[in-house]
Protein backbone atom coordinates (compact mmCIF):
# COMPACT_ATOMS: atom_id res chain seq x y z
CA UNK A 1 0.00 0.00 0.00
CA UNK A 2 2.86 2.54 0.62
CA UNK A 3 4.31 2.17 -2.59
CA UNK A 4 0.77 2.67 -4.64
CA UNK A 5 0.48 6.11 -2.23
CA UNK A 6 3.97 7.26 -3.13
CA UNK A 7 2.88 6.50 -6.98
CA UNK A 8 -0.46 8.33 -6.94
CA UNK A 9 0.81 11.31 -5.38
CA UNK A 10 3.61 11.45 -7.66
CA UNK A 11 1.11 11.49 -10.65
CA UNK A 12 -1.14 14.12 -8.43
CA UNK A 13 2.01 16.45 -8.10
CA UNK A 14 2.76 16.26 -11.76
CA UNK A 15 -0.61 17.01 -12.75
CA UNK A 16 -0.97 19.83 -10.48
CA UNK A 17 1.83 21.49 -11.95
CA UNK A 18 0.14 20.80 -15.20
CA UNK A 19 -2.84 22.35 -14.07
CA UNK A 20 -1.02 25.13 -12.99
CA UNK A 21 0.38 25.87 -15.87
CA UNK A 22 -2.58 25.82 -17.83
CA UNK A 23 -4.54 27.93 -15.60
CA UNK A 24 -1.92 30.54 -16.18
CA UNK A 25 -2.08 30.59 -19.60
CA UNK A 26 -6.09 30.54 -19.43
CA UNK A 27 -6.85 32.16 -16.32
CA UNK A 28 -10.01 34.53 -17.41
CA UNK A 29 -11.96 31.31 -18.81
CA UNK A 30 -11.77 29.37 -15.72
CA UNK A 31 -14.33 29.56 -12.72
CA UNK A 32 -13.57 30.71 -9.68
CA UNK A 33 -14.96 29.17 -6.13
CA UNK A 34 -15.44 30.37 -2.94
CA UNK A 35 -11.91 28.76 -2.21
CA UNK A 36 -9.90 29.54 -5.29
CA UNK A 37 -9.32 27.98 -8.65
CA UNK A 38 -11.87 24.98 -9.47
CA UNK A 39 -10.59 21.23 -9.12
CA UNK A 40 -9.64 19.70 -11.97
CA UNK A 41 -10.15 16.27 -13.22
CA UNK A 42 -7.23 13.87 -13.46
CA UNK A 43 -6.48 11.73 -16.65
CA UNK A 44 -6.92 8.17 -16.48
CA UNK A 45 -4.12 6.11 -16.37
CA UNK A 46 -2.87 3.14 -18.36
CA UNK A 47 -0.79 0.61 -17.68
CA UNK A 48 0.50 -1.87 -20.14
CA UNK A 49 2.76 -4.87 -20.21
CA UNK A 50 6.07 -4.65 -21.47
CA UNK A 51 6.25 -6.13 -24.81
CA UNK A 52 7.36 -9.48 -25.34
CA UNK A 53 10.08 -10.15 -27.53
CA UNK A 54 12.39 -12.87 -28.74
CA UNK A 55 15.23 -13.92 -26.24
CA UNK A 56 18.42 -13.28 -28.38
CA UNK A 57 20.80 -16.25 -28.27
CA UNK A 58 25.04 -15.90 -28.38
CA UNK A 59 26.55 -14.66 -31.28
CA UNK A 60 27.59 -17.23 -33.68
CA UNK A 61 31.18 -14.81 -33.12
CA UNK A 62 31.23 -14.77 -29.32
CA UNK A 63 34.54 -16.47 -27.89
CA UNK A 64 33.28 -20.16 -26.71
CA UNK A 65 34.23 -21.20 -23.68
CA UNK A 66 35.23 -25.05 -23.63
CA UNK A 67 35.26 -26.82 -20.04
CA UNK A 68 37.87 -29.12 -19.26
CA UNK A 69 36.67 -32.40 -19.91
CA UNK A 70 37.59 -34.95 -16.37
CA UNK A 71 39.47 -37.84 -17.63
CA UNK A 72 38.82 -41.19 -15.81
CA UNK A 73 42.22 -43.90 -16.53
CA UNK A 74 41.05 -47.60 -16.08
CA UNK A 75 43.75 -50.31 -15.69
CA UNK A 76 43.48 -53.74 -15.82
CA UNK A 77 43.52 -56.03 -12.50
CA UNK A 78 43.66 -59.55 -14.27
CA UNK A 79 46.24 -60.98 -17.23
CA UNK A 80 42.70 -60.84 -19.15
CA UNK A 81 41.72 -57.69 -21.26
CA UNK A 82 38.64 -57.02 -18.84
CA UNK A 83 36.88 -53.85 -18.30
CA UNK A 84 39.37 -52.74 -15.21
CA UNK A 85 38.91 -51.13 -12.39
CA UNK A 86 39.28 -47.05 -11.85
CA UNK A 87 42.71 -45.96 -10.78
CA UNK A 88 41.25 -44.11 -7.48
CA UNK A 89 39.84 -47.57 -6.58
CA UNK A 90 42.98 -49.80 -6.96
CA UNK A 91 45.12 -50.35 -3.33
CA UNK A 92 48.57 -50.37 -5.36
CA UNK A 93 50.71 -48.19 -7.84
CA UNK A 94 49.54 -48.86 -11.54
CA UNK A 95 52.24 -47.80 -14.45
CA UNK A 96 51.05 -47.79 -18.24
CA UNK A 97 53.32 -47.44 -21.06
CA UNK A 98 51.34 -46.77 -24.34
CA UNK A 99 52.28 -47.42 -28.11
CA UNK A 100 53.62 -43.74 -28.93
CA UNK A 101 55.56 -43.37 -25.73
CA UNK A 102 57.22 -46.95 -27.39
CA UNK A 103 57.61 -45.83 -30.74
CA UNK A 104 59.75 -42.42 -28.93
CA UNK A 105 62.36 -44.50 -27.94
CA UNK A 106 63.05 -45.84 -31.29
CA UNK A 107 64.25 -49.25 -29.76
CA UNK A 108 63.08 -53.14 -30.57
CA UNK A 109 63.57 -53.45 -26.93
CA UNK A 110 60.56 -52.79 -24.43
CA UNK A 111 62.77 -52.72 -21.81
CA UNK A 112 63.60 -49.40 -23.15
CA UNK A 113 60.55 -47.62 -22.94
CA UNK A 114 59.64 -49.54 -19.43
CA UNK A 115 63.26 -47.70 -17.67
CA UNK A 116 62.16 -44.33 -19.15
CA UNK A 117 58.43 -44.36 -18.57
CA UNK A 118 58.14 -46.39 -15.33
CA UNK A 119 59.58 -45.87 -11.71
CA UNK A 120 61.51 -48.14 -9.46
CA UNK A 121 62.64 -49.99 -13.02
CA UNK A 122 66.29 -50.82 -13.64
CA UNK A 123 67.70 -52.40 -16.33
CA UNK A 124 70.72 -54.57 -16.19
CA UNK A 125 72.58 -56.92 -19.03
CA UNK A 126 73.68 -60.02 -16.91
CA UNK A 127 73.27 -62.18 -19.57
CA UNK A 128 76.10 -59.66 -21.91
CA UNK A 129 73.73 -59.02 -24.66
CA UNK A 130 71.29 -55.69 -24.68
CA UNK A 131 68.95 -57.44 -25.70
CA UNK A 132 68.56 -60.28 -23.36
CA UNK A 133 67.94 -57.63 -20.38
CA UNK A 134 67.11 -58.31 -16.92
CA UNK A 135 64.25 -56.08 -15.65
CA UNK A 136 64.21 -55.14 -11.99
CA UNK A 137 61.12 -53.32 -10.22
CA UNK A 138 61.75 -52.69 -6.58
CA UNK A 139 64.10 -55.25 -6.04
CA UNK A 140 62.58 -58.16 -7.62
CA UNK A 141 64.08 -59.21 -11.00
CA UNK A 142 62.64 -60.82 -14.37
CA UNK A 143 65.75 -62.00 -16.28
CA UNK A 144 66.35 -64.59 -18.72
CA UNK A 145 69.58 -65.73 -16.45
CA UNK A 146 68.57 -68.88 -15.19
CA UNK A 147 69.26 -69.21 -11.04
CA UNK A 148 67.92 -65.71 -10.82
CA UNK A 149 65.56 -65.58 -8.20
CA UNK A 150 62.22 -64.74 -9.92
CA UNK A 151 59.92 -62.19 -8.74
CA UNK A 152 57.90 -60.79 -11.18
CA UNK A 153 54.89 -62.44 -13.59
CA UNK A 154 54.59 -61.13 -17.21
CA UNK A 155 52.00 -61.92 -19.15
CA UNK A 156 51.10 -61.55 -22.96
CA UNK A 157 47.94 -61.16 -23.73
CA UNK A 158 46.74 -62.68 -20.78
CA UNK A 159 49.07 -65.38 -21.13
CA UNK A 160 52.05 -66.11 -19.23
CA UNK A 161 55.55 -65.99 -20.84
CA UNK A 162 57.58 -67.14 -17.60
CA UNK A 163 59.20 -69.94 -19.34
CA UNK A 164 58.68 -73.52 -17.44
CA UNK A 165 62.09 -74.01 -16.71
CA UNK A 166 63.33 -71.36 -13.95
CA UNK A 167 60.32 -69.54 -14.54
CA UNK A 168 62.87 -66.81 -16.73
CA UNK A 169 61.65 -64.43 -19.17
CA UNK A 170 63.16 -63.71 -22.33
CA UNK A 171 62.05 -60.07 -23.41
CA UNK A 172 63.89 -60.30 -27.03
CA UNK A 173 61.19 -62.74 -28.01
CA UNK A 174 58.07 -60.13 -27.84
CA UNK A 175 57.71 -58.11 -30.79
CA UNK A 176 57.81 -54.20 -29.79
CA UNK A 177 56.46 -52.82 -32.63
CA UNK A 178 53.06 -55.00 -32.35
CA UNK A 179 52.81 -53.82 -28.52
CA UNK A 180 49.31 -51.45 -27.25
CA UNK A 181 50.48 -51.18 -23.99
CA UNK A 182 52.42 -52.46 -21.04
CA UNK A 183 50.48 -52.30 -17.60
CA UNK A 184 53.01 -52.33 -14.35
CA UNK A 185 51.46 -53.03 -11.55
CA UNK A 186 52.40 -53.93 -7.43
CA UNK A 187 51.74 -57.39 -6.11
CA UNK A 188 48.51 -58.68 -6.73
CA UNK A 189 46.85 -62.59 -6.47
CA UNK A 190 45.42 -62.15 -9.65
CA UNK A 191 48.23 -62.46 -11.67
CA UNK A 192 49.12 -66.21 -10.01
CA UNK A 193 52.87 -67.19 -9.06
CA UNK A 194 55.68 -65.49 -9.36
CA UNK A 195 53.60 -62.28 -8.74
CA UNK A 196 55.69 -61.45 -5.45
CA UNK A 197 56.78 -57.94 -6.57
CA UNK A 198 54.51 -57.37 -8.74
CA UNK A 199 53.42 -58.03 -12.47
CA UNK A 200 54.24 -56.80 -16.39
CA UNK A 201 51.25 -57.39 -18.72
CA UNK A 202 51.80 -56.84 -22.01
CA UNK A 203 48.59 -56.22 -24.33
CA UNK A 204 49.23 -56.44 -28.24
CA UNK A 205 47.80 -54.43 -31.16
CA UNK A 206 44.92 -55.99 -33.13
CA UNK A 207 42.98 -54.96 -35.93
CA UNK A 208 40.24 -53.35 -34.24
CA UNK A 209 43.04 -51.22 -32.63
CA UNK A 210 45.45 -49.94 -35.35
CA UNK A 211 44.06 -49.56 -38.81
CA UNK A 212 46.40 -48.79 -42.00
CA UNK A 213 49.93 -49.50 -42.27
CA UNK A 214 53.79 -48.34 -41.59
CA UNK A 215 56.85 -49.49 -42.22
CA UNK A 216 60.28 -48.06 -40.24
CA UNK A 217 63.90 -48.51 -40.98
CA UNK A 218 67.05 -47.31 -39.32
CA UNK A 219 70.78 -47.57 -39.06
CA UNK A 220 73.28 -46.40 -36.73
CA UNK A 221 76.83 -47.06 -35.42
CA UNK A 222 78.49 -50.53 -35.18
CA UNK A 223 76.97 -51.77 -38.44
CA UNK A 224 73.07 -51.22 -36.50
CA UNK A 225 70.26 -51.81 -39.41
CA UNK A 226 67.04 -52.29 -37.82
CA UNK A 227 63.44 -52.36 -39.72
CA UNK A 228 59.78 -53.16 -38.80
CA UNK A 229 55.97 -53.27 -40.58
CA UNK A 230 52.95 -53.41 -39.53
CA UNK A 231 49.22 -53.62 -40.93
CA UNK A 232 46.03 -53.49 -39.81
CA UNK A 233 42.27 -53.69 -41.31
CA UNK A 234 39.01 -53.82 -40.24
CA UNK A 235 35.95 -55.45 -42.40
CA UNK A 236 32.97 -55.38 -40.52
CA UNK A 237 33.05 -57.75 -37.58
CA UNK A 238 36.52 -59.10 -38.39
CA UNK A 239 39.67 -57.99 -37.92
CA UNK A 240 43.12 -58.68 -38.82
CA UNK A 241 46.43 -57.32 -37.94
CA UNK A 242 50.35 -58.64 -38.50
CA UNK A 243 53.86 -57.11 -37.63
CA UNK A 244 57.31 -58.03 -38.63
CA UNK A 245 60.73 -56.83 -37.05
CA UNK A 246 64.43 -57.51 -37.92
CA UNK A 247 67.39 -56.29 -36.35
CA UNK A 248 71.07 -56.60 -37.33
CA UNK A 249 74.18 -55.26 -34.60
CA UNK A 250 78.01 -55.91 -35.08
CA UNK A 251 78.00 -54.83 -30.86
CA UNK A 252 80.59 -52.85 -30.08
CA UNK A 253 82.86 -55.59 -28.39
CA UNK A 254 83.91 -58.83 -30.58
CA UNK A 255 81.81 -61.51 -30.96
CA UNK A 256 78.73 -59.50 -29.44
CA UNK A 257 77.19 -59.66 -33.10
CA UNK A 258 73.01 -59.78 -32.34
CA UNK A 259 70.18 -60.76 -34.95
CA UNK A 260 66.77 -60.58 -33.97
CA UNK A 261 63.68 -61.56 -36.59
CA UNK A 262 60.23 -61.33 -34.81
CA UNK A 263 56.58 -61.77 -36.74
CA UNK A 264 53.39 -61.46 -34.60
CA UNK A 265 49.99 -61.43 -35.96
CA UNK A 266 46.14 -61.48 -35.03
CA UNK A 267 42.62 -61.87 -36.39
CA UNK A 268 39.79 -60.75 -34.23
CA UNK A 269 35.84 -61.21 -34.33
CA UNK A 270 33.23 -59.03 -32.48
CA UNK A 271 30.07 -58.71 -31.72
CA UNK A 272 27.64 -57.31 -29.43
CA UNK A 273 30.02 -57.45 -26.12
CA UNK A 274 31.54 -60.68 -27.47
CA UNK A 275 35.27 -60.72 -28.72
CA UNK A 276 37.08 -63.54 -29.64
CA UNK A 277 41.14 -63.60 -31.08
CA UNK A 278 43.46 -65.70 -33.02
CA UNK A 279 46.90 -64.93 -32.39
CA UNK A 280 50.41 -66.45 -33.17
CA UNK A 281 53.71 -65.50 -33.28
CA UNK A 282 57.70 -66.56 -34.18
CA UNK A 283 61.02 -65.70 -33.10
CA UNK A 284 64.26 -66.39 -34.43
CA UNK A 285 66.87 -64.60 -32.29
CA UNK A 286 70.69 -65.17 -31.89
CA UNK A 287 73.01 -63.42 -29.63
CA UNK A 288 76.51 -62.95 -28.85
CA UNK A 289 77.18 -63.01 -25.43
CA UNK A 290 80.05 -61.19 -23.65
CA UNK A 291 81.08 -61.93 -19.83
CA UNK A 292 82.94 -59.95 -17.72
CA UNK A 293 86.43 -58.99 -18.70
CA UNK A 294 89.54 -57.65 -16.71
CA UNK A 295 90.04 -54.09 -16.47
CA UNK A 296 93.54 -53.94 -17.51
CA UNK A 297 92.53 -56.22 -20.85
CA UNK A 298 89.58 -53.48 -21.44
CA UNK A 299 92.21 -50.47 -20.99
CA UNK A 300 94.16 -51.80 -23.80
CA UNK A 301 90.91 -52.36 -25.63
CA UNK A 302 87.40 -51.82 -24.79
CA UNK A 303 86.38 -54.31 -27.25
CA UNK A 304 88.34 -57.12 -26.02
CA UNK A 305 86.47 -60.26 -24.87
CA UNK A 306 88.14 -62.61 -22.32
CA UNK A 307 85.97 -65.39 -23.08
CA UNK A 308 84.47 -66.29 -26.27
CA UNK A 309 82.69 -67.43 -28.22
CA UNK A 310 79.48 -67.90 -25.65
CA UNK A 311 76.06 -67.63 -28.35
CA UNK A 312 72.39 -67.87 -27.37
CA UNK A 313 69.75 -68.54 -29.58
CA UNK A 314 66.16 -68.23 -28.60
CA UNK A 315 63.65 -69.69 -31.32
CA UNK A 316 59.80 -69.67 -30.44
CA UNK A 317 55.87 -70.38 -31.32
CA UNK A 318 52.78 -70.24 -30.15
CA UNK A 319 49.37 -70.13 -30.69
CA UNK A 320 47.08 -68.46 -28.20
CA UNK A 321 43.09 -68.24 -28.60
CA UNK A 322 41.35 -65.95 -26.77
CA UNK A 323 37.71 -65.17 -26.12
CA UNK A 324 35.54 -63.12 -23.72
CA UNK A 325 31.33 -63.84 -23.96
CA UNK A 326 29.00 -61.03 -21.90
CA UNK A 327 26.96 -63.07 -20.18
CA UNK A 328 24.73 -60.19 -18.55
CA UNK A 329 25.78 -56.35 -18.29
CA UNK A 330 27.53 -57.51 -14.94
CA UNK A 331 28.85 -60.79 -15.22
CA UNK A 332 31.54 -61.92 -18.29
CA UNK A 333 33.47 -64.63 -18.87
CA UNK A 334 36.71 -64.43 -20.41
CA UNK A 335 39.48 -67.79 -21.40
CA UNK A 336 42.40 -68.67 -22.92
CA UNK A 337 44.09 -71.35 -24.52
CA UNK A 338 47.90 -71.08 -25.58
CA UNK A 339 50.12 -73.49 -27.11
CA UNK A 340 53.92 -72.12 -26.47
CA UNK A 341 56.97 -74.26 -28.15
Amino acid sequence: MRVRVLLIASVSTAAVFASEAARAQDAPSQEKTSQGTAPQALPPLEVTAPATGTRRGPSRNATRITRPQTRVHVYATAPLEDKGTDADKLPSTVSVVDSKQIERTGSLNITDALQQNVPSITISEVSGNPFQPSVQFRGFDSSPVAGTPQGLAVYQNGVRINEAFGDTVNWDLIPTAAINSVTVVTNNPAFGLNALGGAINVQMKDGFLYHGAEINTMGGSFGRVQSSAQWGKQIDKFAVYGALEGLHDDGFRNFSQSDVRRFYGDVGYRNDGNEFHLNMGLADNKFGATATAPVELLQQYWGATYTTPQITENRVGYVNLTGKVEATPSWTIESSIQTRH
